[in-house]
C-alpha cells in the first residue's frame, strides 16, 4: 500500500522535477524526453550520493502509484498517435509497413543472436538481447514525432505502421521465450491463446469502426458539457486499453486502435482539444518514472554490451533500413527519417 502522507509530496516533486528537466533540455535544444529521464534518475530510489558527510538517496522511493500514472500517460499518448493515424492511412501503409517491420525485427534479431553467442550467453538471455536490439519504442516514436512536428508527414504514416507491426511481433517473441523458460507444452498453449486473443481484438475494433461508431457518433457530438465529454472520452480510452490486455495485446495498442477508430470522425478535434493537457502531464510522469527505474550501479556491467549493440543498431537502422525504404519508393530524405 502507498503511504497517503507521502503521496502528495511525491506527485508534487515529480511534476516540478519534470518541469525543470524539460526546461533545461529545451534550453540546451535537446528533446524534453532526455530531460525527463535524467531528472527521474536524480530523484529515483537507485541514486545514492555521499557529500560532506551527508547521504542523498533520492526523493521518491515508493513508485507503485507513480508507475500507474505513467502507464496512464503512455496509454493517452498512444491514443493521440492513433487519432492522427486513421484506418484509411493504415490500409494505405499496410504492405510497406509489414515489409519494413519484418526487415527491422528480422535483421535486429539476427544481429542480437550473433552478439549473444559471441559473448557466450545462454539461449534465453541471447533471445532477450536480440529482442531489445530489434524492437522499437512506441512511446519514444510517438513523443519524438510530436516534438519534431512530423506527425502529418507522409513518411510518418509508414513509420507508425511499422512500429505497430513490430509491437505485435514482440508479443509473439515474448510468448515463445516465456514458453522456453517454463514447460515445453506451455509455449503451444500460450501461442494458441495469443492468436485467439489477437483475432478477437481485431474483430472487435473492426466491428467498432464499421458498425458502432458511425451509428452513435451523432449522439456523442450532442454532448454539450465539456466535463461530461472528457469523462466519456477518458473512459473509452482506458476501457479499450483494458480490453486489449484481456485479449493478450499490450494496452497501448488498444488505445492506439481506438484513436484510429475516432480519427475520421468529427469528434477527433474536440477530443484532442480537451484531453491534450491530461496527456502532456501524464506522459511527462511516464518518462520521469522510466528514469527513476535506472540503476546506475549496474552501468559498469552493461557498458561492454552498449559498446557493441549501439553501433550495430545504428548501422543497420540508418543504412540498411534506409536503403530498403528507398527501394520501396521513398525519397532519400524520407527514407533516412
Amino acid at each position: 500500500m502507498i503511504a497517503t502522507d507521502g503521496l502528495m509530496f511525491e506527485v508534487g516533486i515529480i511534476m516540478l522535477i519534470a518541469f525543470i528537466g524539460a526546461a533545461v533540455a529545451s534550453k540546451a535544444k535537446q528533446s524534453v524526453i532526455l530531460g525527463y529521464i535524467l531528472a527521474g534518475m536524480l530523484i529515483g530510489p537507485y541514486i545514492s550520493v555521499e557529500l560532506f558527510g551527508y547521504t542523498y538517496d533520492g526523493l521518491v522511493h515508493d513508485t507503485g502509484f507513480i508507475e500507474m500514472l505513467s502507464s496512464m500517460g503512455l496509454t493517452l499518448l498512444m491514443f493521440f498517435v492513433g487519432l492522427g493515424f486513421s484506418m484509411t492511412k493504415l490500409k494505405k501503409t499496410k504492405a510497406p509497413a509489414i515489409i519494413l517491420a519484418l526487415m527491422d525485427v528480422g535483421l535486429g534479431m539476427f544481429l542480437g543472436i550473433l552478439i549473444g553467442f559471441a559473448l557466450g550467453w545462454p539461449i534465453i538471455d541471447t533471445v532477450f538481447l536480440a529482442g531489445v536490439i530489434s524492437m522499437s519504442s512506441v512511446a519514444i516514436t510517438g513523443k519524438a514525432l510530436e516534438e519534431l512536428e512530423r506527425t502529418s508527414s507522409p513518411e510518418t504514416e509508414y513509420l507508425l505502421g511499422t512500429v505497430i507491426v513490430e509491437s505485435f511481433l514482440s508479443m509473439v517473441l515474448l510468448t515463445i521465450v516465456g514458453g522456453l523458460m517454463f514447460k515445453s507444452d506451455a509455449s503451444g498453449m500460450n501461442m494458441t491463446r495469443l492468436i485467439v486473443g489477437i483475432l478477437a481484438f481485431y474483430a472487435f475494433f473492426i466491428f467498432l469502426a464499421i458498425v458502432v461508431v458511425p451509428r452513435v457518433v451523432k449522439y456523442f457530438e450532442s454532448i454539450k458539457s465539456n466535463e461530461l465529454f472528457v469523462l466519456f472520452a477518458l473512459g473509452l480510452v482506458f476501457l479499450s486499453a483494458a480490453l486489449a490486455e484481456v485479449a493478450g495485446v499490450p494496452a497501448i495498442i488498444g488505445a492506439f486502435f481506438l484513436g484510429m477508430v475516432f480519427a475520421e470522425t468529427k469528434l477527433a478535434e474536440r477530443i484532442e482539444d480537451r484531453i491534450t493537457p491530461f496527456r502532456d502531464a501524464l506522459v511527462a510522469v511516464f518518462f520521469i518514472t522510466f528514469g527513476m527505474m535506472i540503476d546506475l550501479s549496474m552501468l559498469y556491467a552493461i557498458v561492454p554490451i552498449l559498446l557493441i549493440a549501439v553501433p550495430v543498431t545504428l548501422f543497420y537502422e540508418l543504412f540498411v533500413l534506409s536503403s530498403v525504404s528507398y527501394l520501396l519508393g521513398f525519397t532519400s530524405k524520407a527514407a533516412t527519417f
